[in-house]
């Protein structure tokens, strides 16, 4: 899949994502960014340690325009994502990774990729003092041995036709408040465990009261044994993630 050169050296391991939140939790945040087939899910995320709750933005229209016989993001597009990384202070960037069930990267992840070439292309805001990661929540590690195999070709099967868009190239349904909790409790398990234990507290004491949240629980079903080993190697990480 061809990836602009310029994307290929600003994307990094996500330890360093989250090194970057480290060394500013007292001003910044990070950006969850989701890139859906009609629009831009966003969600901002300070550092676990501030009890601070998630903000959901709303979601950016994909506005796509002709410019050379090709289609690239809208100017209006490329605004808002601007106004809000400036707005909110943010210092790095987690970007969902939508690679398929069985590994592969389909249309999903091209859409992405071309996200950010077009991102770069129009704005300043992703650079080296900003790092920013691929993150697959479904934490699928590539299965090709040193020479390029991968055994999922070898499986055989017995259906006469394969229809890629239907059977394989599907959209995650997950939305950019789920990819920060996932990448949180990666490199933060002990915060966010805790987090996530007084937004249960806080719902059941309204539930006492009669009076309604306005913070929801966010509790997610992940296994928080998981571990990144596969991801610490910053040029590894994104050469799996772009081949």
């Amino acid at each position: 899949m061809p990836v602009a050169r310029s994307i290929a050296k600003l994307l990094t391991s996500p330890s360093k994502v989250a090194q970057a939140l480290d060394w500013k939790k007292a001003s910044g945040s990070i950006l969850s960014l989701n890139v859906c087939r009609n629009g831009i899910d966003i969600a901002i995320a300070s550092h676990p340690s501030s009890d601070e709750p998630i903000e959901h933005m709303p979601t950016i229209p994909l506005k796509l325009v002709i410019q050379n016989h090709q289609k690239i993001l809208a100017r209006s597009v490329i605004d808002d994502i601007v106004d809000i990384v400036n707005e909110n202070q943010v210092c790095g960037m987690v970007v969902s990774w939508p690679v398929q069930k069985e590994g592969w990267c389909g249309a999903p992840c091209g859409r992405v990729l071309h996200a950010l070439d077009q991102i770069t292309a129009q704005s300043n805001i992703l650079n080296g003092s900003r790092p920013i990661c691929l993150w697959d929540t479904e934490h699928n590690l590539p299965q090709e041995d040193e020479w390029g195999r991968d055994p999922v070709y070898a499986i055989p099967s017995e259906k006469t036709e394969h229809r890629a868009s239907i059977e394989q190239y599907q959209d995650h349904s997950c939305q950019a408040t789920d990819i920060w909790n996932d990448f949180s409790l990666t490199h933060w398990p002990e915060y966010y465990l805790n987090q996530q234990k007084r937004e249960l507290e806080r719902a059941k004491r309204s539930l006492v009261t009669g009076k309604q949240t306005t913070r929801k629980p966010n509790v997610m079903d992940i296994n928080p044994t998981w571990m990144l080993n596969a991801y610490e190697d910053s040029a590894a990480y994104s050469q799996a993630a772009l081949s």
